[in-house]
Formats: structure tokens, sequence, C-alpha cells
């Protein structure tokens, strides 16, 4: 279980508690309305936890794509036997060739 989903149960225990207490409700007038808040607000933070993490993931995948293509240019355009550079140097011949 995610502790999203714990934190959002949380929440709406809490929203719905205070909500009861300002408007002078008795706490066990509506006992299945706590559960239907921590419901909603659990799934609602699992939602948003788990969207947030695809596209975390997405970029990072879209990242390592930009890279491996951007050091493919690189090393097809240097002379053979210049493979062994270091990273500064071939990052300079990307940048001066490609504008990368």
């Amino acid at each position: 279980m995610s502790s999203m989903l714990l934190w959002g149960a949380s929440l709406g225990f809490f929203i719905k508690t205070s909500v009861n207490r300002s408007l002078r409700v008795p706490l066990a007038s509506s006992p299945w309305q706590y559960i239907t808040y921590m419901a909603g607000f659990g799934a609602f933070f699992h939602y948003f936890d788990w969207a947030r993490r695809v596209a975390l993931e997405t970029t990072c995948e879209n990242e390592e794509i930009y890279d491996h293509q951007r050091k493919k240019i690189i090393l097809d355009t240097i002379a053979a036997g210049d493979e062994f550079m270091n990273e500064e140097m071939l990052n300079e011949i990307g940048i001066k060739q490609h504008r990368l």
C-alpha cells in the first residue's frame, strides 16, 4: 500500500472531522461519510502520486534516448581511432560540428 494512499485517507478523515466540528454536528451522526472521505481522498492522492511517477519515468527515459542519440552522432562524425577520447573532448567536437 502506498504512503500517499495513507496520507490521503488521513487528510480525508481530518477534513470530515473538521467540517463536523465547525458545523457542530455530532461526530457519530454519519459514520459512513468518514469512510467515503477517506477512500475518496486516498484514491485521489494515490492517482496523483502514480501520475507524477509515470511522468518522471517518461522524462528520464526520453533524456536517456536523447543522450544516446547525441553520443551516436558524435561518434559517427569523428575520425577512426579517436573513439577513445574522453567525454569532454567528445562534447567539444559535437558542439563545434553539430551545435548540440
